[in-house]
Formats: structure tokens, sequence, C-alpha cells
């Protein structure tokens, strides 16, 4: 029996047919030890069990960063003076 849920986000431990080791995917549905799930990367859908793919919670990976705001300069659109 599974933990996972659907709208639970998980990575593959394992090549799942077409899909890559490590491709991240979102569970569309869990019936009879089987889980669907959408796999983003790949835009495609699979079937596979639990013993294939592992729970990530989304809020707990990546840098965290100071102020968003101040991160994001770079990307202003406003062009500065540039010297000559």
């Amino acid at each position: 029996m599974t933990n996972l849920k659907i709208g639970d986000y998980v990575v593959a431990n394992e090549d799942i047919n077409n899909i890559v080791k490590r491709s991240v995917g979102i569970v569309e549905d869990v019936s009879e030890g089987k889980i669907k799930i959408f796999f983003i990367g790949m835009g495609v859908s699979a079937i596979t069990d639990d013993n294939h793919v592992s729970y990530i919670d989304i809020n707990k990976i990546g840098e965290k960063k100071g102020n968003k705001e101040k991160n994001m300069q770079h990307m202003s659109p406003i062009k500065r003076n540039k010297r000559i």
C-alpha cells in the first residue's frame, strides 16, 4: 500500500519504460497498488508502483535566496547607462 496521494510530487528512482531516472512527476491517480504519474519534463504519463518512485517535498528543495526582489534586479527591463 502506498502513502502517495494525488497531487504529490515524485522522482523516478530508476528508468520506467521511456522515463529516465531522476525525472520529476506529479501523481495523477492511485489505485490497487499502482500509481499513474505525469512526468513533467517528458510530457507523458506512466503507470508504476511505489518501488520505482520516491516522494519529494518541493518546498524543501533548491537554494534559499535572500530578498527575491534584489535577486531579480538583473532581469529588470530598464536599460542602464553604459560607459564608453
